[in-house]
Order: C-alpha cells, then sequence, then structure tokens
C-alpha cells in the first residue's frame, strides 16, 4: 500500500531506531531520499510510497549490519 508520510519525520525514526553505530552505513535511496532532497527537514511537505529503500556499506559489513539493523527493526514493530 502506497500512503502519504513526511520522509523528514519518517528519517527522524529510521535514525531512532538504528543502533548508533550503524547510522553511518545505511544509504537511503528512493522516494525517501527523494523526499529529503526536495523538501529537506520540512515536516509537512509529504511523498507516496510503501518502503524504505536503502543500502547498506561498506559491503564488508553489510551482512552484519543489514542483519542487526533488520532484527532491531522487527523487534520495534516495524513490518
Amino acid at each position: 500500500m502506497n500512503r502519504l508520510i513526511s520522509p523528514a519525520d519518517v528519517l527522524a525514526q529510521v535514525v531512532a531506531a538504528l543502533p548508533e553505530d550503524m547510522i553511518d552505513d545505511v544509504v537511503i535511496i528512493g522516494s525517501l531520499a527523494a523526499g529529503i532532497h526536495f523538501f529537506g527537514g520540512d515536516s509537512d511537505a509529504q511523498v507516496r510510497t510503501k518502503d524504505i529503500d536503502c543500502l547498506l556499506s561498506p559491503h564488508v559489513r553489510a551482512v552484519r549490519s543489514g542483519r542487526v539493523a533488520i532484527e532491531k527493526l522487527l523487534d520495534q514493530g516495524w513490518n
């Protein structure tokens, strides 16, 4: 389901939910990144999306970081 969300608010939630030592390993892409680029921190601006697309970097830590991030987000009720 696509729904309207505030990119700034969702990004803040993601940053708060991730382990602090992983934040620099996550690169947000897709509609959320476009919304941040064009709207900045304006929490009134919204984009339509169904998910948060991201990349994990660097490659050596990506698998471990991805597993830790997904487990933490699922534990906090993200789905």
